[in-house]
This record gives structure tokens, C-alpha cells and sequence, in this order.
């Protein structure tokens, strides 16, 4: 569930927050009025403009740009994986 919730979350960014660069809407998206509140909207877009996140997001994206190997194991995990090699 904590991973569903940090998608929705990074969904949200990505599509209604970091294409306005700063400058969001502080109204909530039509098809997000039900569930979510005209406060909850205000603080996550405060939350996600703030300087602190964006200095972590940046580093984020350096980090994520910088990766040399991807996780390549699929459903068998590093378990199966190390099984196989033996």
C-alpha cells in the first residue's frame, strides 16, 4: 500500500505540478475533487515546491541519470538469481 500511495503522489507531480514549474494551480484537479480537499491540495503543492524538495529531487533525478546497472532480475528476485548461478 505504501508503494501505491508514493505513485499516486509522484503521479500527481509529475502531471499537474513540475510541468507549471513552480507556478501550480492551487485549485484541485476536477477529476480529484472527490477525493481530495482544497487544504490537502494547498499543502501538497507547498510541499512539492518547497526548496528542500526540490533540492532532493534533484539529486534524485543525478543519482538515477548516474546508474550504470538496472535491476535486471525480474520476478525470481537476487535469490533465484544467485540460485541460477550456482
Amino acid at each position: 500500500m505504501n508503494i501505491m500511495w508514493r505513485n499516486w503522489k509522484s503521479h500527481m507531480y509529475r502531471i499537474f505540478i513540475e510541468p507549471a514549474e513552480g507556478d501550480a494551480r492551487y485549485i484541485v484537479p476536477d477529476e480529484y475533487k472527490t477525493m481530495i480537499n482544497q487544504q490537502e491540495w494547498n499543502d501538497f503543492i507547498k510541499a512539492r515546491s518547497s526548496d528542500e524538495f526540490l533540492v532532493k529531487s534533484a539529486a534524485a533525478k543525478e543519482r538515477a541519470k548516474a546508474q550504470k546497472y538496472f535491476h535486471t532480475t525480474l520476478r525470481k528476485g537476487y535469490a533465484g538469481l544467485e540460485y541460477e548461478m550456482v
